[in-house]
């Protein structure tokens, strides 16, 4: 039984990464299943005993990635020996660093962008409700890392952490799409540049 659980688990993985390959290259639309199976080197049948459609498929290779990324970036706010603020700095430039981990997931994302908007409602709603999750999830990681700042008196108590939280992904967000359309963009340097006068502004109140 463990070795049938090994296998399932490999070939999951196996196919993920088959897809992220094909949907980065053809765009959703004109990935065809058995494009996938190819790539993978497995029988188009066996695609479908891990997932029960492309749609499907396609979700879970968003998810993997974007999971893999929290997880990894998530390490940082559990440093409670170091400062708010030094953890604060780490943390986005922690995501930055990932920046070549993320890559895949551009052209992935932009076609969630074009899908959302033309899908059907159902489709809509699950697009719109697995953006909200991803930004949700990285909101948090900034909140808990500022209102330990607050609580230490790194920060003013009078500042809502969620907002500043949202401004950060934001940044994020904006600054990693450039540099997708840019390369002479150099996202660590902009991300260390904008740290030292927002972690300034946020100790001075």
């Amino acid at each position: 039984m463990a070795a049938i659980r090994v296998d399932k688990k490999e070939k999951t993985r196996q196919i993920l990464e088959a897809a992220m390959h094909v949907f980065t290259v053809k765009g959703y639309n004109a990935t065809k299943i058995d494009d996938i199976a190819e790539k993978a080197g497995i029988a188009k049948g066996s695609v479908y005993r891990y997932f029960d459609s492309k749609e499907d498929l396609f979700f879970d290779v968003f998810g993997k990635y974007n999971e893999q990324l929290v997880e990894n970036v998530r390490k940082q706010t559990e440093k409670q020996q170091e400062s708010a603020t030094k953890q604060l700095h780490d943390l986005l430039m922690s995501v930055l660093s990932h920046y070549k981990a993320l890559e895949p997931l551009v052209p992935l994302t932009f076609e969630f962008w074009s899908a959302s908007a033309s899908a059907s409602p159902i489709l809509r709603k699950r697009i719109d409700r697995m953006f909200h999750n991803m930004y949700r999830q990285f909101r948090k990681l900034f909140v808990r890392v500022i209102q330990r700042g607050v609580k230490s008196g790194e920060f003013p108590g009078n500042i809502r952490p969620e907002d500043q939280a949202t401004v950060l992904v934001g940044l994020l967000d904006g600054l990693l799409l450039q540099v997708w359309f840019d390369s002479e963009i150099d996202p660590i340097r902009c991300g260390k540049s904008f740290m030292k006068v927002f972690l300034r502004g946020l100790s001075a109140g």
